[in-house]
């Protein structure tokens, strides 16, 4: 039978994929805490646009028209989108960004402690290698592909953030800005697209599809970075559900060439990321809509 998913639909799917997994390790204690999965808990849920799982599901609908298909990428989707809330919890400890709000509430480490916080970012990034391993509707050799996938981006994105928050690292023209944007945002979008390939692409076209993802995620984490700069330094507060003038201090594009270059370098990224998408070895509909939402959302953002 024919895909019939809407976004709302696969977001739903998501968001009750999440909610089952915080309940299914409740009812293994010996693993972590249930004040440690509780704090976890609460920076996931409820959730933001789930941009990354989604980006994830609607790659996998590249390659196939059944629901069934897709289902088979929730697993992987979602693990994406555990290692952003991870990253998040991470970014806004006190000792780091000192972020009170995500979200529009209080951050996970305001809600609970610094402690609780940093084991439930930990309790993120150990979940999403173990429901990736446990994904049984995947294939053994494509699992393994994308548990590997999984596990060399995370030290990226611990690399992507440490220099991130570190004064002695903060880039001095717009190559290493670009460079900065790539190591944290880029490589978990990039992340989010090649597992969804690896998913459900046919392996005669993988290889080739796999570098058009990879590129595709960086130009939409520059997009999406240049985005969040010029919010922080030029629109209100309330779109974003943080603080502006969080990044103080921060080295970011609009430092680098204004906010008027800087928001039409986003619309460059943009066509950059849509020219990737096009050239797919598939129905490429599904995803290209998506990437319009991401679009809207930041020209939104931005007014």
């Amino acid at each position: 039978m024919p895909c019939t998913y809407t976004t709302a639909d696969l977001r739903k799917q998501i968001t009750r994929f999440m909610a089952d997994m915080f309940e299914d390790t409740l009812e293994s204690p010996d693993r972590f805490t249930p004040q440690t999965i509780d704090a976890a808990h609460y920076a996931v849920l409820p959730p933001g646009h789930l941009w990354r799982p989604l980006i994830t599901l609607e790659t996998a609908r590249v390659y196939t028209n059944t629901d069934f298909q897709v289902e088979r990428a929730l697993a992987t989707a979602v693990a994406t989108e555990l290692l952003h809330a991870s990253s998040l919890i991470i970014d806004d400890r006190p000792d780091n960004d000192n972020a009170l709000q995500r979200h529009g509430r209080d951050s996970c480490w305001k809600r609970y402690n610094t402690v609780i916080a940093t084991f439930a970012s930990h309790y993120l990034t150990a979940q999403a290698q173990i429901i990736v391993a446990h994904c049984d509707k995947i294939s053994a050799m494509r699992r393994t592909r994308i548990g590997a996938e999984v596990a060399e981006a995370i030290p990226i994105l611990i690399n992507g953030q440490e220099r991130d928050l570190s004064k002695q690292c903060q880039p001095t023209n717009l190559e290493e800005v670009l460079t900065l944007y790539d190591g944290k945002t880029g490589v978990l979008l990039s992340l989010a697209a090649t597992v969804g390939a690896l998913a459900a692409a046919p392996m005669e076209c993988l290889e080739d599809d796999l570098l058009l993802l990879t590129s595709f995620g960086k130009y939409l984490g520059r997009a999406y970075q240049t985005m969040d700069d010029c919010y922080d330094r030029g629109c209100s507060s309330t779109t974003l559900g943080k603080p502006r003038g969080q990044d103080v201090g921060k080295k970011g594009i609009v430092d680098m060439v204004g906010l008027d270059s800087s928001q039409r370098y986003l619309q460059l990224f943009m066509e950059r990321a849509r020219s990737d998408v096009s050239l797919l070895h598939g129905d490429s509909q599904h995803l290209t809509t998506l990437v319009d939402e991401m679009q809207t959302a930041m020209d939104e953002i931005l007014q």
